[in-house]
């Protein structure tokens, strides 16, 4: 079997067009599985793309809410050294308060027992006066020893002499002298 020259030709570009056609057809099939993987590839990167944006915007409100939260504590760091401030004036002024009450209380046991001494010098010149206002008082009632030297018919001996005057009435004469009764 010989072939002739013509068939082998013929053959080989029968088999030359079937490898070109396997290669084109190959070609093909990758080329769309290329494109599709492009086309993956750019929704991968879109992905991608979209969570970079949106971790940049988590950023940007992360870094609005750390500049927020500065400001709060610097302004609660400026209230808590006011406070701080005030505090410590409190506790001076407490301090000074608790000196000063100390200090009255000190005085006011002095004034008390002043006032305990004093009160008990009063009782006692109280109850002197007391006895001497009741001696004064005895001594009114009883008449007293000039009466017994005055005349005991004069109007003047009955004002002076109330137990005198008890037993003579005051009348009008002519004279101007008292009678008795």
């Amino acid at each position: 079997m010989k072939l002739s020259a013509c068939q082998v030709l013929v053959s080989l570009s029968v088999l030359l067009m079937l490898a070109l056609a396997i290669i084109v057809f190959g070609q093909r099939t990758m080329i769309v599985r290329l494109i599709k993987d492009t086309e993956d590839t750019e929704q991968r990167i879109k992905s991608l793309l979209w969570d970079v944006k949106q971790e940049n915007h988590k950023v940007q409100l992360y870094d609005e809410q750390a500049k927020i939260a500065q400001m709060k504590m610097d302004k609660d760091k400026n209230t808590l050294e006011g406070l701080a401030v005030d505090y410590h004036k409190k506790v001076a002024e407490r301090e000074a308060c608790e000196r000063l009450q100390s200090k009255l209380a000190v005085e006011m046991e002095a004034v008390q027992k002043e006032t305990t001494t004093l009160e008990g010098e009063f009782n006692v010149s109280k109850t002197e006066w007391s006895n001497e206002i009741n001696k004064l008082k005895q001594q009114l009632e009883q008449p007293s020893p000039a009466c017994a030297y005055v005349k005991k018919d004069t109007p003047a001996s009955a004002k002076l002499c109330p137990l005198l005057a008890a037993n003579y009435t005051v009348t009008p004469s002519k004279e101007g002298q008292s009678k008795k009764a």
